[in-house]
Order: structure tokens, then C-alpha cells, then sequence
């Protein structure tokens, strides 16, 4: 068995390179940090082209039955450190192609947009939470920035579901235009709203086709698209309660919003 332990390995260099989210959109891939996601990956239908096995971990992984069915190389645990990032040992990585290629506006369901949230353990929680309720098209805005749902800590905070949901990071200017294109409206969540989330079918109606969107952390939605949202919800709130965290709020509205797959 040969180990690798150079870093100017192919795979080794390709694996490392795949930390940036400018690389993985360029290339087409992801990476797998650890034998859940590459399970989680494998069972929504993407290839996996390799996986890398650290020295260490050969003898716990070696007659795995799952992992025998990809082509695999075996590195060393000073690579394995330096692919993932992290100072323990992560007993195996893959290499999964993108099959996320998809137009988001193909059939006609419901968007979930993100606008500027940042905080991966929030993304991951939404992304889980908008597939418990039946919504698999997700939007991020990109604002001069590039940034996906591929990160390590949103796979893990998402246990897998990024790898089942039709992803798309669009510019503001793009995102209008796929809207009137579309037809879809516009619906904004924030704590001074037009109607409270429990008055659906009494103060208002849900359109057939929409976007919800969920605003940063700490600035909420931006100016630019809460001007052209059609209208907007919101949770009552007490004792002085100002604001949700944006991954309770989305759980809040999203399962009231429940859309059929």
C-alpha cells in the first residue's frame, strides 16, 4: 500500500484547492470531510470520484463495505491535516461532482433566499429546515461576494440536505430579472411587518408562486430588496423581544409556509 505524502500530489493539490468556494464553482465539485458526508453525498445522487483515507485510520476503514465501491488513494496524516483545515484527524475525504446544475427556475415551486446570511451554522440549520417542509430551491444574493453551501460546517449543521437542494448564488440585478421573468413575488420576514405569520387565509393569502426571504444576522434585509418585496411577515414577539435568531425565524415561518416537493 503507498502512501502519499507529498503535496504536490494531483489529488492531494485538487482536494486543498477545493477549500475555496471560487475553485469549487470553477471546477465543478466539492469536498467530503468524513464518511458521513460522503454517505450524505453518495445517497442524494452525486459521484464520487475519489476518496482519500489518512494512515491512520486504514486498519478502522480498510473493510468498510460502503467505501469499497470508490476508487481510493491513501495519504498521510500531515496531508489529511492540511486538506481539511482542522488538527485531528478526519479518517476520510472525497471528492463528489456537482450535480447541482440545474436551473433553479425550471418547474415552478417556491424559492427560499437568503439574503447576506453569513453564520454557516445558521445556513446549515435553514437548509435542513426548509427540507423538513417540503422546500428544496434555495437562493443566496451575492453582493460582489461568492460564497456557497458546501462549507464543512454547513454540510454538518445541514446533516447532509445541502447535497439535496437545488442551489443558486445570484447577483441582485440577476435576481430582479429572474423574478419579473418568473413571476414570482416577493415575500420579506422581519419584526415590523405587514401581517403576523399566524394571519394567513385570514389577513392575507399565500401566493401560488413566491420567494420568501430571510435577512443578516444583524442587519436583516437589505434596503434594495425589502423595496421590492411585495409584502411582509413576521412572528408577534414579547417581554421586549426585539428579533429572532434568522434560523428559529425560518423554522417558524417556513413550516407554516409548508410547501408540497
Amino acid at each position: 500500500m503507498e502512501i502519499i505524502k507529498s503535496v504536490k500530489n494531483e489529488f492531494v493539490k485538487q482536494m486543498t484547492d477545493l477549500a475555496a468556494c471560487v475553485e469549487r464553482k470553477a471546477v465543478g465539485a466539492v469536498p467530503l470531510y468524513g464518511l458521513n458526508a460522503i454517505e450524505w453525498a453518495y445517497n442524494a445522487g452525486w459521484s464520487i470520484e475519489y476518496i482519500l483515507i489518512s494512515e491512520s485510520a486504514v486498519k478502522s476503514v480498510y473493510n468498510n463495505e460502503f467505501l469499497s465501491r470508490f476508487k481510493k488513494y491513501y495519504i498521510s496524516d500531515y496531508l489529511n491535516k492540511k486538506i481539511t483545515g482542522v488538527s485531528h484527524i478526519i479518517d476520510v475525504c472525497g471528492f463528489a461532482k456537482n450535480k447541482n446544475n440545474s436551473d433553479i427556475f425550471t418547474d415552478k415551486k417556491p424559492v427560499v433566499i437568503l439574503d447576506r446570511v453569513l453564520d454557516h451554522g445558521n445556513i446549515g440549520t435553514i437548509v435542513r429546515t426548509m427540507r423538513a417542509f417540503g422546500f428544496d430551491k434555495l437562493i443566496m444574493t451575492n453582493y460582489g461576494t461568492d460564497m456557497d453551501i458546501y462549507y464543512k460546517n454547513i454540510v454538518g449543521a445541514s446533516r447532509g440536505e445541502v447535497f439535496n437542494v437545488h442551489f443558486a448564488n445570484i447577483s441582485f440585478d440577476k435576481l430582479m430579472i429572474d423574478i419579473e421573468k418568473n413571476k414570482y413575488k416577493i415575500i420579506s420576514t422581519k419584526a415590523l411587518c405587514d401581517y403576523d405569520i399566524n394571519d394567513m387565509g385570514i389577513k392575507y393569502k399565500l401566493p401560488e408562486l413566491y420567494m420568501v426571504v430571510f435577512g443578516n444576522e444583524e442587519h436583516g434585509i437589505s434596503e434594495q430588496l425589502l423595496t421590492h418585496a411585495d409584502f411582509s411577515v413576521g412572528c408577534t414577539l414579547h417581554n421586549n423581544i426585539d428579533s429572532l435568531n434568522v434560523g428559529v425565524a425560518a423554522g417558524i415561518i417556513l413550516n407554516k409556509f409548508q410547501s408540497p416537493n
